[in-house]
């Protein structure tokens, strides 16, 4: 739980939270930017070198903007598809911890109330 202690409250301060969030942002689109251009627009060697599809061009040509395109537009499509489920995943769990709560503190008030037995097997 946070540091006061109470139901529901984040683990995390405000400012980590949005330090995580444009962490996970930046990852996100360096890993979008490498996997499209490795698709797109050259190869990448054994030793990492960069092996072009063609001469070098100061520009991009029409069918590699075209898979620039595809590509940006699946990555962003997963991103927001994966987020929903995740999103919707949290928010049902948070509504099963809720709903446990109350019942989880009337069990432990009636254990509470329950004398110490200990059973040897």
């Amino acid at each position: 739980m946070a540091a006061g202690g109470a139901p529901g409250a984040s683990l995390f301060s405000s400012g980590e939270a949005l330090v995580a969030g444009i962490t996970g942002l930046t990852d996100s689109l360096n890993r979008m930017q490498q996997l499209c251009f490795s698709r797109c627009c050259c190869r990448v060697g054994p030793q990492g070198e960069v092996l072009l599809r063609g001469p070098p061009e100061p520009h991009l040509e029409v069918w590699e903007k075209a898979c620039v395109d595809r590509c940006v537009s699946k990555h962003m499509q997963t991103h927001q598809l994966v987020g929903a489920e995740l999103a919707a995943a949290h928010s049902a769990a948070a509504a099963a911890a809720a709903a446990a709560a109350p019942a989880a503190a009337a069990a432990g008030a009636a254990a509470a109330r329950q004398p110490f037995s200990f059973a040897l097997m």
